[in-house]
């Protein structure tokens, strides 16, 4: 400590290792703390743009697949996603996985049929709590987190 503390000295004729300005050093570890935080901070994924989220949109591209797929063929969108189940999706699309190996997604898909479009939606932690959307009205993903 008393190193750390030789940086705020102030000399004061005889002995300069006993004048420590506490002031000093106290301002030195808040800018040290300021300044991690802001290179943290800065550093962190936007949302949508973290690997949890690329893996989410990987996961929804066979079940964006069966949702066209389904509209094509019956002229609306099904109800629920488990309407898709077996005909044109597997049931194992549906479920929630670990997608890093140390954080697991929130919660699964969840889907609200419109009629004539849809919004398909997950939620997925790291950093920061985020949702992605994807609206077939504007076909492609927003996100938003807190942080």
């Amino acid at each position: 400590m008393r190193n750390a503390a030789v940086l705020f000295t102030e000399s004061s004729g005889a002995g300069s290792f006993e004048t420590i300005m506490l002031l000093g050093f106290a301002r030195w570890i808040r800018i040290v703390l300021a300044t991690s935080l802001a290179v943290g901070t800065s550093a962190c994924w936007q949302a949508g743009q973290a690997p949890n989220a690329r893996s989410g949109f990987e996961r929804a591209k066979p079940i964006l697949a069966a949702l066209a797929k389904y509209r094509d063929q019956q002229g609306y969108y099904p109800a629920t996603l488990e309407s898709l189940v077996p005909q044109y999706l597997p049931a194992s699309a549906l479920g929630a996985t670990d997608t890093t190996g140390r954080v697991k997604l929130m919660h699964a898909f969840q889907y609200e049929s419109l009629g004539a479009s849809f919004e398909l939606r997950f939620q997925y932690t790291g950093p920061g709590s985020n949702q992605c959307i994807y609206r077939s009205t504007a076909p492609k993903w927003e996100c938003s987190g807190k942080f």
